[in-house]
């Protein structure tokens, strides 16, 4: 599947609203389809259970996960969440997954998974990736701030950036390896459409950047892009040189 999945067609009104889950020790599990409301902190994992569909609402809510995502749907019809106008939500997972090896991200969904809102969503993702659907990924609105310490969004069937204010994270210490953070910040621009991918302060080591159509490469001042001189990361590709099918290596650039 490959189509924009939105929930324009889910009267939400009809839909049982659950009492305010305000701050609590462990985990948070759904097992009934609805519109539930996260606030306060919250230490352990939301997890989603169930064939219905399931709208979060985040407002000013802090979820810490010391093992494994701090929102997991094992199942869900569609899992939508928003982040209630003028609030701030923050996901913290840990480098500990060794129960959800499988499941690594700190929003990791096995069916469609919608964010949209008027708030502000900050995900640290310490062990892999930040943001995880195994099959359609749809962000319509939204700010987002995404520091992954692997992939920033991935969506196994789809990903569609609608709308919102999305800013992704890496390393820039000169020592990490960021080829994987310049391709899916390119390729979440071109989803767009194309746009400016700016490259903030810092030492931004990386093998090579492919860019595509419309997509503008910017620099901060004191940002620095560095090349790695590791060859593996160079591969052989088929090339043309004065009408001739030649071999050469892949350009940085």
């Amino acid at each position: 599947s490959s189509a924009h999945v939105d929930n324009s067609n889910i009267d939400w009104d009809t839909y049982n609203s659950y009492d305010e889950i305000d701050s609590r020790e462990g985990d948070v599990i759904i097992t009934e389809k609805g519109v539930y409301t996260l606030t306060g902190e919250i230490n352990g994992k939301v997890i989603i259970n169930t064939s219905g569909n399931v709208k979060l609402i985040l407002d000013n809510v802090t979820i810490n996960s010391d093992n494994g995502p701090c929102i997991l749907v094992k199942e869900a019809a569609n899992l939508v969440i928003y982040t209630e106008k003028d609030s701030k939500n923050t996901l913290n997972d840990s480098s500990n997954y060794n129960d959800y090896l499988e499941e690594d991200g700190t929003i990791f969904s096995h069916d469609d998974l919608i964010l949209e809102g008027e708030g502000i969503l900050i995900i640290n993702a310490n062990y892999g990736d930040a943001i995880v659907s195994k099959d359609d990924l749809t962000i319509s609105s939204g700010s987002y701030e995404i520091n992954s310490n692997d992939d920033g969004i991935r969506g196994k069937d789809s990903v569609h950036i609608v709308d919102g204010t999305i800013t992704i994270n890496a390393k820039g210490d000169g020592k990490t390896l960021c080829t994987e953070a310049f391709a899916k910040a390119i390729e979440t621009l071109s989803s767009q459409g194309g746009g400016k991918l700016l490259v903030p302060a810092g030492v931004w080591l990386t093998g090579p950047i492919e860019l595509k159509s419309n997509i503008n490469l910017h620099l901060e001042m004191g940002a620095v892009i560095q090349f790695s001189g590791d060859d593996a990361l160079y591969p052989i590709i088929k090339a043309s040189f004065e009408g001739l099918e030649t071999r050469r290596c892949q350009s940085p650039l």
